[in-house]
């Protein structure tokens, strides 16, 4: 190391260990007292981070130093504070919503270095590399598997990534190009909604087709841009309000809910209902009994399809405690039985 290298260094003293196994520490400049995350890598890399350094991309820490050192590449970088989602994935899922808006705020953040002239390829998208802070702002950390996109090249030299996270290329297939972070994104879509991976589980809600889209083997069969990617993320915001079976337009799920919900009418206003003496009901109490009957069954198709967010409304949702989501369910199913049986006897009171 230079004599100018270490002289640069000697201005920022380590405050704590960040991740000893690869040697990232959180540092404060001296004079300005400021913090900066300094850490070693690969100076196969160089490239990459001084294209960070030279154009300052908007939500990506600001690289304040580069200093090579034989094989090594060490690097100064701004201090987000704030928590990763994967923090935030050890406490609670997150919401549809939340999902879409930092989806959206991600492939905002990708654009231009998937736009720039080489494009840039981050390679790592996941939970731990992305962090919001106190305003609930999203960045985009750790660059050190990136790589400039070559058209010239067929398939990728350096295997670099995380291994639930990364596409099928990044395993020397194909060369890895912007569609690889498209990969990314739809594992990590579906980490954050249902806190497994692709592997385990799905997600059956709103995203459900465009992470499939995302996790396609093929990349061409994925989305052609985050751009396009972040259009179609958006369009699972615009309201709803189809009956759950015919939100996804399948000729089968159609079929199938109208039959349901047939059923629901007929069995609900052919069905004969006695008062407490074993008296058949007849005229408005009859009725009245049978649209209450309706309303349950209806409610809930709606409680357990989650139509509009419906279930996820109900409080003490958590990821980490079945026995809670279960009795979580009961509950709310025995409500949707009892608030109708409620009503109805209040109206009958009445009149």
């Amino acid at each position: 190391m230079s004599l100018e290298s270490e002289f640069t260094l000697s201005f920022y003293k380590e405050v704590a260990m960040i991740n000893e196994k690869h040697q990232v520490s959180l540092v404060q400049h001296v004079e300005s007292r400021k913090l900066y995350v300094k850490k070693n890598v690969s100076s196969h890399n160089l490239e990459i981070y001084q294209i960070l350094k030279r154009e300052r991309f908007a939500s990506i820490p600001a690289i304040k130093e580069l200093i090579e050192e034989d094989d090594r590449l060490i690097v100064i970088e701004e201090y987000i504070s704030g928590q990763n989602l994967e923090e935030i994935l050890a406490q609670r899922l997150f919401s549809e919503e939340e999902t879409r808006r930092i989806l959206m705020d991600l492939c905002q953040i990708l654009k231009p270095l998937h736009d720039y002239d080489s494009p840039i390829i981050h390679r790592d998208i996941k939970p731990s590399n992305l962090i919001l802070d106190g305003q609930n702002h999203l960045y985009l950390i750790d660059f050190d598997a990136s790589k400039n996109y070559d058209p010239e090249k067929t398939r990728d030299t350096v295997l670099m990534g995380t291994e639930d996270y990364a596409a099928p290329e990044q395993y020397g297939f194909q060369q890895s190009s912007e569609k690889t972070d498209i990969f990314s994104i739809g594992v990590l879509a579906n980490k954050m909604l249902t806190g497994r991976l692709p592997s385990e589980t799905r997600t059956a809600g709103a995203f459900h087709s465009i992470i499939e889209k995302c996790l396609s083997i093929d990349p061409q069969d994925r989305f052609s841009s985050v751009s396009a990617l972040s259009a179609a993320i958006a369009k699972t915001g615009q309201s709803s309000f189809a009956l759950p079976g015919f939100r996804k337009k399948s000729f089968r799920n159609m079929t199938i809910s109208a039959v349901w919900y047939l059923l629901i009418g007929y069995f609900a206003f052919t069905i004969q209902v006695d008062d407490i003496n074993g008296t058949a009901l007849v005229g408005f109490s009859l009725y009245l009994n049978r649209v209450g009957i309706a309303s349950f069954l209806l409610l809930w198709t709606l409680y357990f399809s989650n139509y509009r967010k419906f279930r996820d409304r109900f409080p003490f949702r958590k990821k980490q405690n079945p026995l809670l989501n279960l009795f979580r369910m009961v509950v709310g199913a025995f409500l949707l039985i009892a608030i109708p049986a409620c009503i109805v006897a209040v109206i009958e009171s009445l009149f």
